[in-house]
């Protein structure tokens, strides 16, 4: 999800707020940490290639 939030905000030009910013890195560096470089890349790269309605799909199972 963290690679689909990026791809959306990227796609409306809506960069994180600088007072949401380090929430944001410490969480993008506690779920790197724990999955590991590769599989963190794999994970940011699916997410990356997902629609947004898949995402929602993805985060919400049984909404659609």
């Amino acid at each position: 999800l963290l690679g689909a939030g990026d791809a959306m905000r990227q796609a409306i030009d809506a960069p994180i707020l600088p007072a949401e910013r380090p929430e944001y890195e410490r969480l993008v560096s506690t779920t790197r940490a724990a999955l590991g470089d590769a599989a963190f890349a794999a994970a940011w790269a699916v997410g990356r290639a997902m629609r947004p309605g898949e995402a929602v799909r993805y985060a919400l199972p049984g909404t659609g």
